[in-house]
């Protein structure tokens, strides 16, 4: 039981619905934006009126945490900002008290207290998806707003009965709602508030083996250090099977506890043969591979999740994702 992935929205670019994940978000409009970003950089999702973003993510969803700011929105009707399968989270206009409900017809729940304010908050939601023997519980900013876990409820609805994904939405709103340092996981707990950083190339790794747009294999880190993507602009390139560029990355700082950590990266192919690749996550002199990736002729993210240090089978540590290299490896 633990973390299953995470989403930071840092190297999307507008309505981008591939990079991050190798998945596809289903968009209705919303994009991502660098004008409200949780920690004053990076990037935020961003929906506005009638905007949408459905994210699939892959298995049956129990418990996932959000940050998410919203203001100046139409005061005559309350505003449905996510919604699960059935099951509906809206703001209140007047107080900005928080509201469950499933199918638009039954409240399951009204918070105590508002949050309207504009400001980042922190919400966490656990569910067990169910027709009579369902369960909810939900923290905002490490509170409890429910008073422990709500039971013997039905939190299905008409949904499906196995719940996989989740939309963020903007239903009736003047201003934006935006979204930032999303997580989600396979059990009850609550995990607490999370902030998802992206760190990029910053200098020459263990391995510097495939050819760089520029017409050599030296410094090849100066290719693939955009926050976000340019695409064929630059780029690092090989056919030689088994050939591995790996890179220094940026350092953390202000950060005591480590969750989890992506190795990622952003690829396609150039020819019509079958290619494959994989992350490559250096860590204590040793590479480790990610899954084989298949190729397209379009760019398709791909990512390999690390709960713990591979080199030690124990959580990470600040100065053990300091030391991490992470790059890529001509698989097939």
């Amino acid at each position: 039981m633990a973390i299953l992935g995470f989403e930071g929205f840092d190297t999307w670019a507008g309505a981008s619905a591939v990079i991050e994940r190798g998945a596809l978000w289903n968009h209705g409009g919303g994009s991502t934006s660098v004008a409200n970003p949780r920690f004053g950089s990076g990037r935020c999702l961003r929906c506005t009126d009638s905007d949408s973003m459905t994210f699939d993510f892959g298995s049956a969803l129990t418990t996932y945490g959000i940050a998410f700011a919203m203001s100046d929105r139409e005061p005559s009707s309350d505003h449905r900002f996510i919604q699960m399968g059935d099951l509906a989270l809206y703001m209140y206009p007047s107080t900005g008290e928080i509201k469950l409900w499933r199918g638009g017809a039954t409240l399951l729940f009204t918070s105590a207290t508002g949050i309207l304010d504009g400001n980042y908050h922190f919400l966490a939601f656990a569910v067990t998806h169910d027709s009579s023997a369902g369960t909810f519980q939900m923290w905002v900013d490490n509170v409890d707003i429910t008073g422990g876990q709500m039971t013997g409820l039905n939190t299905r609805g008409t949904a499906a009965a196995t719940l996989s994904n989740a939309a963020f939405v903007a239903d009736n709103t003047i201003g934006p709602i935006d979204y930032d340092d999303l997580y989600w996981t396979d059990d009850l707990t609550y995990h607490g508030e999370k902030r998802c950083a992206s760190f990029y190339p910053s200098g020459n790794g263990n391995s510097s083996q495939l050819d760089g747009s520029d017409g050599n294999s030296t410094d090849n880190y100066l290719l693939v250090d955009e926050t976000t993507p340019d695409d064929d602009t630059t780029y690092v390139q090989s056919s030689t099977v088994n050939e591995i560029d790996t890179y220094a990355m940026g350092n953390m700082s202000d950060v005591s506890d480590v969750a989890a950590v992506y190795a990622r990266n952003y690829v396609r192919k150039t020819d019509a043969a079958a290619r494959e690749s994989k992350t490559v996550l250096r860590s204590g002199g040793t590479d480790y591979l990610g899954s084989a990736k298949s190729l397209l002729s379009t760019y398709v993210g791909d990512r390999t999740l690390y709960l713990t240090d591979p080199a030690t089978s124990a959580a990470w540590t600040p100065s053990g994702v300091d030391a991490v290299e992470v790059g890529i490896k001509v698989s097939a």
